[in-house]
């Protein structure tokens, strides 16, 4: 049995958990450094409190473990403190370990603990060197540089993150692509149960039938550029009037 140390519960990786159950029934176990919490949610940008409405605890084995932060939060480094990392891991009871990046001190904690019992850890991350200056770079440099060749495994989302690890030491040959990806099953029940409420949807929204639509989804913050959408759909629909964009969004936003 291995384990997988993340966060929280976490929307995107539920459909991946479950499908390791699926391949390999009670070969994994996910080690949760905290419940749900509402307040990171917000503070991750969304800016208020909400649950997802899809289940994120079915389907695979996990259990939490107890956070001893003093301000509890997914957001902050110190947020995620977990002083049972050291015994689990002790016990040897995984024959290996993944942790979810190592941007929280249970994770560290995680890393540092399997090197000292002789337990295979390994680390995924989807950071990437555009858009990083120079001195950052520098500045990372020691310290990751350090512990990165350490690694047993770099399990990178994609190349940008595969030579991000190599810029930092880690070994080709223990560099992984395990690129993100979605639920498509999920979206292909949508897709068929909506279908047939098309023309009724699009005249919800406004939307002529013969229309080209546009989707943007996602946070209606600056970092996600939802301005650069408007543009483009303006500019779009002023040579092409088809042509429409749709912004979804939650009701709060």
């Amino acid at each position: 049995m291995w384990a997988y140390v993340l966060s929280h519960p976490i929307q995107y990786y539920t459909p991946v958990l479950q499908q390791l159950e699926r391949s390999a029934p009670g070969a994994v176990e996910v080690l949760y450094c905290s419940g749900e919490l509402a307040s990171s949610h917000a503070q991750a940008g969304f800016g208020v409190a909400y649950r997802w409405d899809v289940p994120l605890l079915e389907g695979y084995r996990y259990r939490f473990l107890t956070n001893r932060a003093t301000r509890p939060s997914t957001a902050s480094f110190a947020g995620l403190d977990n002083p049972e990392l050291g015994p689990i891991i002790a016990s040897r009871r995984y024959s290996a370990v993944v942790v979810n990046g190592w941007h929280f001190k249970s994770a560290w904690r995680t890393i540092v603990n399997c090197w000292a019992h002789r337990v295979p850890v390994l680390v995924r991350s989807d950071s990437h060197l555009r858009g990083t200056g120079t001195l950052k770079r520098w500045m990372k440099w020691p310290l990751y540089r350090s512990f990165i060749p350490q690694l047993d495994g770099c399990l990178a989302a994609g190349a940008w993150s595969s030579d991000y690890f190599e810029n930092y030491g880690a070994s080709a040959n223990n560099i992984f692509k395990i690129p993100h990806c979605v639920d498509s099953s999920r979206f292909q029940m949508e897709m068929d149960r909506l279908r047939p409420k098309r023309h009724e949807l699009r005249q919800r929204w406004g939307i002529p039938s013969s229309a080209k639509v546009f989707l943007f989804a996602g946070k209606f913050t600056p970092v996600k550029r939802p301005a650069d959408f408007v543009d483009a759909i303006g500019r779009c629909a002023a040579a092409r009037p088809s042509v429409v964009g749709l912004m979804a969004a939650s009701a709060d936003s």
